[in-house]
């Protein structure tokens, strides 16, 4: 059964390439490889990425992603280094729901060369919906690049800036 990603891609008809397909089949699955995080250093930004948990920042960085099955959904352990950032995954409509600590985000995925790309949809705070003003501006992309998944995840907040960028590949580990 795939996972709560793919799902939403085949709702809106958005195709997967054959590696990220791998990637969302709904399997427990372990990916390692490198990436580089930066945060944004603006109040209040970095008290923002802690309660969401986010990784300290770093240049290629060991990165092992560990994907799991979990209810109706998927659980992503991202382990940037020595910090594990957790995150759970469910299909809502054809969105992706993705939960980080207190915040929970809406997402919806669209197709990109070689891969696809989630907007922000709505955005909760302790289960309270937030204005689509105080939404983060995101650029979520997974691209399958010969034997890798390469993935660039940024987001910035209105008036802040940027919060958090990373980005790098990973192959499977089996």
């Amino acid at each position: 059964m795939a996972d709560p990603v793919a799902r939403a891609c085949a709702a809106r008809g958005v195709e997967l390439p054959p590696l990220l397909r791998r990637f969302h089949d709904g399997r427990a699955q372990v990916w390692r490889g490198t990436a580089t995080v930066t945060r944004g250093r603006r109040w209040p930004v970095p008290l923002i990425l802690r309660a969401a948990g986010f990784p300290p920042e770093g240049a290629e960085v060991e990165t092992v992603i560990s994907v799991a099955p979990a209810g109706d959904g998927m659980v992503w352990e991202r382990r940037f280094g020595g910090h594990v950032t957790r995150s759970r995954l469910r299909d809502r409509a054809g969105r992706v729901e993705e939960g980080f600590g207190p915040f929970r985000l809406a997402l919806v995925p669209r197709a990109v060369a070689g891969g696809v790309a989630l907007e922000v949809a709505g955005l909760w705070l302790l289960g309270l919906p937030l204005p689509r003003l105080l939404w983060p501006r995101a650029e979520v992309s997974e691209t399958g690049a010969d034997d890798a998944l390469c993935f660039d995840i940024g987001a910035a907040l209105p008036g802040l800036g940027l919060l958090i960028r990373y980005r790098g590949r990973v192959t499977p580990a089996d």
